[in-house]
């Protein structure tokens, strides 16, 4: 009755067809490691058995993340895996859960058979980490506004598994009241973390991905739990038979508490990497809906980098939709198509309050790039003529302010445009100047997990030139993607180069990933946020 109440009735709207192959090679492959995970350590079935069944789920789940490739809905959703906090959710979150999912299995029988507990008496001691647990509750939400979802994940992580260490320092002579202290306390961190860990998941996820996400984000938590009840189960046996010994006795619950919070401790690392802002936007002060709210309480002006694909086409509607959810003051539009398309392009964003647009045109079957904003600027047209194609690279002026826009071509063919900004940029290194667009252009093992672009050392030399990667300088050790290839190649080639002046005044930048994940684009949107 509550749930009919408060919650919102969400409905896919859309029909997709049931991935048969994807449904047999995962269900055949979850459960055979479910099973494989149940018998480890129990003796229940041979050894020989228990590899065949985790032999059989590993061979089946490659098996379908080639076969998901290969399909437009796959039953499973592994393109969920490109958004940052989905990713990092999940990836921190499956380690996690299986330090704490061995935790149930291995409390109580540390307490009845290490310690010689009656069942009744464990109980009533295991009974606090769901106390804890409860009065969490109340405090989730100050203690995430308060930290931000990355430092709440990171701290809590260490802390949680401390408590984890700790409990390998219980004997049979701890005081009672001492072990339901720490599992008091345990609980509460731990829960802390669940929460932050669910919210976090969804922090990101288009509406129309929300049915997929649920799906995996089920699976993983299922799986992670039987992981971790296998692993605790794997940790008694391996203790006891290093002791030659058929008893279990104190000291080997010690080792194994000690193992799992190792475990639990490995999910730091994929926490760390997510951007310092990361997270749900209600975990936020609330932001105002309307464009002159946000002027007057923020004062600063937003800027939309987007490659909008082939000038927009028939996705025309639903990218207004995203602009419109932005709110923007300044678009930077990439893949403006000459011809009809940019008609209906600079039609459209006029009936959204953008008049003033850059004049440049392409001709028709050709690309560039277009800004256009809700106040007047000077136009500087193309930044230079004797390029072979000089709508690629377009500058204008505010008031306190100068834009390049920029959508460079691929491969080696890009190197004169680079030459052609890098001369423009260096000029202006003391006047408030940036450049921001599709610059096609990536570090190696930084903004691309290989080594294919071989012009990459245009990002060094305009680092040479005082010019900053403003998302890099933000998030010094992240990694998003705002482009992937057919084959699944993730490439973050969409920048924001600032002068240093206008760098150190620069608000919050990010990309959103929604757009392309949703289908609008092959992009994600860049924002960057300037003083007014």
């Amino acid at each position: 009755m509550l749930v009919n109440l408060f919650i919102e009735d969400f409905r896919d709207s859309g029909r997709r067809p049931f991935d048969l192959p994807g449904f047999v090679l995962t269900g055949v492959g979850l459960a055979s490691l479910a099973f494989g995970f149940e018998t480890v350590g129990r003796g229940a079935v041979p050894w020989a058995v228990t590899v065949a069944l985790m032999a059989v789920g590993l061979i089946c789940l490659t098996a379908y993340v080639r076969h998901a490739r290969r399909v437009e809905f796959p039953v499973i959703d592994l393109s969920l895996l490109r958004i940052p906090t989905y990713a990092a959710a999940t990836a921190g979150g499956f380690l996690f859960r299986m330090g704490l999912g061995a935790l149930p299995f291995l409390l109580p029988l540390m307490l009845q058979i290490g310690f010689g507990l009656s069942a009744l008496n464990s109980g009533l001691l295991t009974f606090a980490s769901a106390a804890g647990a409860l009065t969490m509750k109340m405090g989730v939400t100050s203690i995430i506004r308060a930290f931000g979802f990355r430092v709440v994940l990171v701290g809590n992580a260490v802390i949680s598994a401390g408590f984890l260490f700790a409990y390998a320092f219980f004997n049979p002579s701890t005081p009672h009241v001492v072990i339901f202290l720490a599992l008091l306390a345990g609980g509460f961190f731990r829960s802390l973390q669940m929460t932050s860990i669910n919210s976090l998941s969804y922090a990101d996820v288009p509406g129309s991905m929300l049915s997929r996400a649920t799906s995996l984000t089920s699976m993983c938590q299922q799986l992670s739990q039987t992981a971790g009840v296998a692993t605790g189960a794997l940790l008694l046996y391996v203790f006891m038979a290093a002791r030659g010994e058929g008893e279990l006795t104190p000291l080997d619950f010690s080792l194994a508490f000690a193992t799992v919070g190792a475990l639990a401790m490995l999910s730091v690392p994929f926490f760390l990497k997510m951007s310092p802002d990361a997270g749900p936007r209600s975990a936020a002060a609330p932001r105002p809906a309307n464009h002159e709210a946000r002027q007057t309480m923020s004062r600063r002006l937003r800027l939309l980098a987007w490659n909008i694909r082939q000038g927009g086409g028939s996705r025309l509607p639903a990218i207004a939709e995203a602009l419109i959810r932005h709110d923007a003051d300044v678009l930077v539009l990439s893949e403006y198509r000459g011809g009809d398309s940019a008609l209906r392009l600079r039609e459209m964003l006029e009936r959204l309050g953008y008049r003033y647009a850059t004049a440049l045109r392409p001709p028709p079957g050709k690309n560039g790039v277009l800004i256009a904003a809700r106040r007047r600027f000077h136009t500087h047209s193309a930044l230079s003529h004797e390029l072979p194609e000089p709508y690629r690279l377009v500058g204008v002026e505010f008031s306190r302010f100068s834009l390049y826009g920029v959508y460079m071509p691929n491969l080696r063919e890009k190197v004169p445009y680079w030459e052609a900004l890098i001369a423009r940029l260096v000029e202006r290194t003391a006047e408030p100047v940036l450049a921001i667009g599709d610059f096609n252009t990536c570090r190696a093992y930084v903004d691309e997990p290989g080594k294919i672009d071989k012009t990459a050392y245009f990002m060094d030399r305009i680092d040479a030139i005082g010019f900053c990667d403003l998302w890099r300088r933000h998030y010094p050790d992240g990694r998003e993607f705002s482009w992937y290839s057919t084959r699944g190649n993730g490439f973050r080639i969409d920048h924001a180069f600032l002068s240093p002046g206008l760098a150190v005044r620069a608000g919050p930048v990010r990309y959103s990933h929604e757009e392309r994940l949703g289908g609008l684009s092959d992009h994600s949107p860049l924002i960057v946020e300037l003083p007014a």
